[in-house]
């Protein structure tokens, strides 16, 4: 964007407009083009400063937007723009509707190639929450989030985290009347953020990955340090035959078979998250369909990634 081009956020028409594009992109969970608009209108906010400055009104709704987009491409962002989010603006999330933090934070963690520099980024994370000084839960004792998050870890402990005495320190604040239930919900979010930030990805239990493994002629998903076993049934025959080996290649024939029997009118990503809905997530369709997304969506901002380099 040039610069009498980014002179345009200085109109209303502008600004009236942009609601309604970032609504759009972020209810269809568009990351390649919240990554581009977040960038544009980012550089375009840099270039207006002091106008912007005179008007804090319009300057705060536009940096509102962009933690929207920001949020939403979130896995496409680079590892300091990630834990600054989580740093200072962790609660805007909240904004969103239906927004899954964790899953964006898995898929930004799977991108990372190294196991050990994915060590190093979960205990960055970490120390993002323990910095972080928003509130959380305006009318409880405990008001911010790195309090939160030291409160947790006093009651529940440091190392791997015990089921019942986690469920124990939760039941604990069920019905205070300090804490709604749209705070206790956020808490959860936090406190399971947090435990997953606290598995490292070199054991079992912390293992980012879900693969598929086949043991005695049996199929399992190696999730999280335990094998869970793909009960059978009659909806997955089909892929069943598909993926008998499970490996990269019966996966893809799958995807292209499933490709191939929907209608050309809609796009192929669009196709398979509403196919996704049909599928329970043990089943191979669902870990098939799953992970034709990802790979989608990983095109789509190694794309975006380019475009924005070159700009």
């Amino acid at each position: 964007m040039d610069t009498n081009k980014s002179k345009r956020i200085l109109e209303q028409s502008y600004a009236d407009l942009l609601p309604e594009i970032s609504d759009y992109i972020v209810t269809n969970d568009d990351r390649f083009r919240a990554l581009e608009l977040s960038r544009l209108l980012s550089r375009a906010i840099d270039r207006n400063i002091n106008e912007l400055r005179a008007q804090p009104k319009l300057l705060r709704f536009y940096q509102s937007e962009v933690l929207k987009l920001k949020f939403v491409c979130l896995p496409a962002l680079g590892d300091k723009e990630v834990i600054g989010l989580i740093k200072d603006n962790f609660c805007f999330q909240f904004k969103l509707e239906d927004y899954n933090i964790l899953a964006k934070i898995v898929d930004k963690i799977l991108s990372i190639l190294v196991i050990d520099d994915r060590n190093v980024f979960k205990e960055e994370l970490k120390k993002a929450l323990l910095e972080n000084n928003e509130i959380i839960t305006a009318d409880y004792e405990i008001k911010y989030v790195k309090d939160w998050v030291k409160n947790y870890v006093s009651k529940v402990g440091l190392d791997k985290v015990d089921n019942l005495i986690k469920a124990q320190y939760l039941g604990s604040f069920k019905g205070n009347k300090d804490i709604s239930p749209e705070d206790y919900k956020k808490l959860m979010t936090l406190f399971n953020i947090y435990d997953f930030l606290n598995l490292p990805s070199d054991l079992p239990e912390g293992f980012d990955e879900e693969p598929p493994i086949k043991i005695d002629g049996k199929l399992y998903i190696f999730r999280k340090g335990v094998l869970d076993p793909v009960l059978e049934n009659k909806k997955i025959a089909a892929a069943k035959a598909l993926l008998e080996e499970t490996t990269p290649q019966s996966i893809s024939a799958f995807n292209q078979q499933f490709l191939a029997s929907q209608t050309d009118s809609v796009s192929p990503l669009i196709q398979l998250e509403t196919s996704l809905k049909n599928y329970p997530p043990s089943s191979l369709e669902y870990k098939a369909i799953k992970q034709e997304i990802s790979r989608l969506k990983a095109a789509e901002l190694k794309q975006a990634q380019k475009s924005d380099v070159k700009k």
